[in-house]
């Protein structure tokens, strides 16, 4: 029942001198906040509040939950934030402020009231997920996002939310919990063939906090995308010790081209400071099965982990680059 647009500034390219436009004619203003560019974006979501003093000004994701009572105290022009899954925080605030009441009186939020910083109660987790609608992607222009080097259009369908473990440097259970919510298959199978009818787009990031976390869910969703028949590619991300041949070539037959594992480390003393449960056999044994099916891997790494030492650090590069990977990617821990 609200009139809304999105604007992704980075994507379309817009400039700094251009932002105050963006915002001037919004009631609210709802920015997304990334994690490694956390502080940059609250500076830029406090900036609505500057060309629109009238504006109700709103941050979600992981970095703005995490330290919510430090961004609202270092930025004036930002209201709320938002503490976890947001759909329905989002909407209950914006009819809230539709219908002139209190920020306070929304469940899911922290909120600055005066000088005031306080947090409402918490918000139930969503289910069942099916009950949400699918992403509104007529609302950007989807040609703008694509895969590197091939171009192909990309887009992202989230099956599954929560992930039962707690690996010290991950925010996913604090957004999404610890508790695994599944959509139904022929949900995410409709999803999936409205966006190649709708969009052309034949190329799918599968997103979850742990794709492979479900066994029976995964081979059921594999099946059902096979019964469609639909022509698509997709990728999706994966524990090393959450995967075994007969899943990975299922995922391979229902349009899977590559997997993306969380490998993390090779120093034994940072995996079980971070809690990750992992050891360098289940890392090499994930990889080449996923490659006996057929599909590219991928593995991520995080150095500088607690636990880490230089001497460390390059034993983890060096026995990532020997490992059967067509990608690997390095990510500096940070707190």
């Amino acid at each position: 029942g609200h009139e809304t647009r999105i604007v992704d500034c980075a994507v379309e390219r817009v400039a700094r001198e251009r932002w105050p436009g963006v915002f001037r004619e919004a009631d609210v203003v709802i920015a997304a906040v990334g994690n490694p560019t956390g502080e940059a974006d609250c500076a830029f979501a406090a900036r609505a509040k500057e060309a629109n003093p009238r504006a109700v000004v709103m941050v979600l994701g992981t970095y703005a939950a995490a330290l919510a009572p430090a961004v609202l105290k270092a930025h004036g022009g930002i209201d709320a934030v938002v503490m976890a899954e947001p759909e329905y925080a989002v909407r209950d605030a914006v009819r809230a402020v539709a219908g002139a009441r209190s920020l306070e009186a929304v469940a899911g939020l922290a909120v600055r009231v005066g000088s005031v910083i306080t947090a409402t109660p918490a918000r139930p987790w969503i289910e069942p997920l099916d009950a949400l609608p699918f992403p509104r992607w007529e609302c950007v222009d989807t040609r703008r996002y694509r895969l590197p080097v091939t171009r192909r259009k990309l887009l992202l369908v989230a099956p599954l939310r929560g992930c039962p473990f707690s690996c010290s440097f991950c925010t996913a259970p604090l957004y999404y919990g610890h508790k695994v919510r599944t959509r139904s298959p022929a949900s995410v199978v409709q999803e999936i063939a409205r966006n190649v009818s709708a969009f052309g787009v034949h190329d799918f990031l599968m997103w979850a906090e742990t794709f492979t976390i479900d066994r029976a869910y995964v081979l059921e969703l594999c099946g059902a995308l096979i019964r469609a028949g639909l022509p698509i590619r997709w990728s999706a991300n994966s524990r090393v010790d959450t995967v075994d041949r007969e899943m990975l070539d299922a995922m391979r037959a229902a349009g899977c081209r590559m997997v993306s594992f969380g490998i993390e480390s090779f120093s034994p003393a940072a995996l079980e400071q971070a809690g990750k449960r992992i050891d360098a056999g289940m890392c090499e044994a994930a990889v080449r099965a996923a490659r006996a099916a057929g599909l590219w891997t991928a593995g991520h790494f995080v150095l500088g982990l607690p636990g880490d030492t230089e001497e460390s650090v390059r034993e983890t590069v060096r026995r990532a680059c020997a490992l059967p990977l067509d990608i690997a990617q390095f990510y500096a821990a940070a707190p």
